[in-house]
C-alpha cells in the first residue's frame, strides 16, 4: 500500500509545470512599462498539463497579482501552453512567446484571459495552427 501512494505522488509531481520567472518592468512597442514575468526556465512540459508553481524575486512591493505581461522566450522544450497560469498571473493583458516549439493551440488556452489585449507568437516552427477568434 505504501508503494502506491508513494508511486503517485511521485507521477503527480513529474506531470507538474514549473516556470522561473525574472521579475521585471517591461516596455514594448504599443505597450506602455508594465510589471512582466520573463520565464527564464520550464521543467517537466507534457501536453495539457498544469502551472504548479511559479519561482522568482518579485521587484520591491510586487506580486504575482501585479504581472501583466507574461514573456516567454527561448524554451524550446514548451511545445503546449500549460494550463493555469491564471492562477498564478490573474491580470495578464499581454503574452509573447518567442523562439519557442509550440506546435498547436486549441483555442481555449487564453479563454482565462479576460483582460488580454496582445498576443504575440514569433518564432514557433513547429506550429501547425492557431485556431480562430
Amino acid at each position: 500500500m505504501k508503494f502506491v501512494i508513494i508511486l503517485l505522488a511521485l507521477a503527480s509531481v513529474t506531470r507538474a509545470v514549473v516556470f522561473n520567472c525574472r521579475f521585471e518592468m517591461r516596455q514594448e512597442h504599443r505597450l506602455e512599462a508594465i510589471y512582466a514575468c520573463s520565464v527564464t526556465t520550464v521543467s517537466n512540459i507534457f501536453e495539457s498539463q498544469t502551472l504548479t508553481a511559479v519561482y522568482g524575486n518579485h521587484r520591491s512591493g510586487k506580486a504575482h497579482e501585479d504581472v501583466k505581461y507574461l514573456n516567454i522566450w527561448k524554451v524550446a522544450d514548451l511545445t503546449y501552453f500549460p494550463k493555469g497560469i491564471e492562477k498564478f498571473f490573474p491580470n495578464l493583458i499581454a503574452i509573447a512567446t518567442f523562439d519557442c516549439d509550440f506546435h498547436k493551440f486549441q483555442g481555449h488556452e487564453f479563454d482565462a484571459f479576460s483582460n488580454l489585449a496582445w498576443l504575440n507568437i514569433v518564432g514557433n516552427p513547429n506550429l501547425e495552427r492557431i485556431p480562430g477568434n
